[in-house]
This record gives C-alpha cells, structure tokens and sequence, in this order.
C-alpha cells in the first residue's frame, strides 16, 4: 500500500468512526454515572433524519445538527424519566427507545427517501502537517472531526481531572456514598443521560450530512451498537474510545478493499464488527469478567434499590 492509498484508508477509517465516537462519548458519561442506554442506535437514527428533514427545509445543514441534538436529547430525557425516576428496567427501556427511534426516523423521512441532503462542505486544513507522512490522512476533514477529537479529549479531563468527574463517577460506582457526600444522584444520572442523547443524535446528522448525504432505511447501519461496543472495549475511558472507533471505522471498509480477492467471504468480512460486539456482551454477561473490565459498579441499577 503506497502513501496515498494509506492516507485514504486512515482518512475513511476516521470519517466511518466519527459518528460511533460521537455516540460512544455520551453512553462513556451516562453509564459512567449509572445508566445503561441501548436506545443508542434508534437516537443516531432519529437524529439523521431530523438533521436531514430540517436541513433540506431550511438550507442550513447547522440548524439540522442543532435540530438533531435536540430531538435526541428529548427522546433520550424519555429513557432518563423511566430509568431514572420511575426506576425502570434500563435493558427494556433502551431497547423500547432503539424501537421507537427507528419508528419515528422512518416516519419523518418518509417523504424525502432518495433526495439528496445538504452536506456540511467546509473542511479544515492543517497546513504543513498535512504533507506529514501518516498525517496526511488527517488533513482537510470536516470541523465535525476534529471537534469530536478534541471532546474526547475534554470528556477524559473532566472525567478523571475535575470535582464534576468525580461526582459523575462516584454516581456509577456507589450511588449511596455519593448522597452521602451531598450529591444529587437522580439529576446527575438524569443530565448525563440527556447529554448521551444530545452526542447521539449529532452522530446521526454526522451520517446524513456528511458521510452519505441523504436518507434512506437503514442508513445508520448499526453504528449505535457498534458505540456501545466501543464503550465497553474502552473500558469507560474517551481516549480509548477515540482510537477504537477509528478501528471499527477501518474495519468496516475493509470489505470494500478486499471484496475483489475474497469473495463470498465478503458478508462475513461485513458482519465483522457486529460480530465482535454481541461475544463481547455476551462474555460480559458473566458477572467476574464485568468486573475484571472496569465496568462501574452499580452501572444499569435504579437507585435507591
């Protein structure tokens, strides 16, 4: 693989990856505090085709991410409400609003399937360090990129550097202990959730206003449970979370470059990513390996019990 050839492949890694970074970074705070979202997938869904609609309609494709974050965050104080303070069961609620986000996705696109979005056009370049070697791939992105490279950076300070990191973790791993000390646990959990929907939804837009500007059924292909397969490979870290995603982003293009010499082993080579996520909770099922992870302590239970 010669130098452009390698610039392509990391410049496609990462722009496949943004959008399950985008995701993963706000389920890494929300189960952080102590709440588990499988809802990620029908929130990217819900916020691609806001941002889509919204886009079209007013030729603006930053009032159609504004839009997205809103109505993702919305749907997402929905879970927050039954997770939270009616103390639902976290798997069932999620997996209600992944159903219902897929619902309503199709229900506001319906009339636009086919036509193409309003993409973000504006790129960012990085002047000399784009004819680095191995930067190059780097070069000319979207702003969306490097403002969800530099989140994760600052979600990894205010996690593990600052009092607000603290409180969020002290949530997740003994709620008790964190009341105990004056935290509020409903509305801590209760914010972190919401801003889980907010990143969610700018994922979504990410996939209709830049990646494949448009929509049609199915368009987020599964990259809100890929996102939650980065969480739990990254351990609940955003750095580890920033450089996975580009892993899963690469790994989903890999079916493009070797579908000429592998033939059939093409569907398998697709399904790759998602296969990795289902053995990894189905191995995290098992109670010691959760806790050999690094996954908080009381992540997916109601408090007070």
């Amino acid at each position: 693989m010669d130098a452009e050839h390698l610039n392509s492949f990391v410049r496609l890694s990462i722009e496949y990856g943004t959008p399950i970074l985008l995701a993963a970074l706000g389920e890494i705070f929300a189960e952080r505090s102590g709440v588990l979202n499988l809802g990620l997938e029908g929130l990217v869904a819900v916020g691609g085709a806001v941002a889509f609609v919204v886009s079209l309609t007013t030729e603006s494709p930053w009032l159609g991410i504004a839009a997205a974050v809103l109505a993702a965050a919305a749907l997402s104080a929905v879970h927050a409400l039954v997770a939270v303070r009616l103390r639902g069961n976290q798997v069932v609620s999620g997996l209600a609003l992944t159903i219902v986000g897929m619902g309503l996705a199709s229900l506001v696109a319906s009339k636009h399937v086919g036509l193409r979005g309003n993409p973000i056009e504006i790129t960012v370049d990085l002047g000399p360090l784009g004819s680095v070697p191995l930067l190059g791939g780097l070069d000319r992105l979207d702003p969306i990129v490097y403002a969800s490279m530099l989140l994760s950076v600052a979600l990894w300070l205010a996690l593990f550097k600052t009092k607000l990191g603290l409180k969020v973790r002290a949530c997740g791993e003994d709620p008790a202990a964190a009341e105990a000390l004056g935290h509020d646990v409903l509305l801590t959990r209760m914010v972190t959730t919401v801003l889980g929907g907010a990143t969610a939804g700018i994922a979504g837009s990410y996939v209709t206003l830049v990646m494949s500007p448009g929509w049609f059924e199915g368009i987020t292909a599964g990259r809100g449970w890929l996102a939650i397969g980065v969480v739990i490979f990254s351990s609940w870290n955003p750095l580890r979370a920033l450089v996975l995603s580009y892993v899963f982003g690469g790994l989903m293009q890999l079916r493009f470059i070797l579908a000429p010499y592998i033939g059939a082993g093409g569907v398998l080579l697709r399904s790759l990513p998602y296969l990795m996520v289902i053995v990894l909770l189905v191995v995290l099922s098992f109670e010691p390996l959760r806790r050999r992870s690094g996954a908080p302590e009381s992540l997916g239970r109601p408090y007070p019990p």
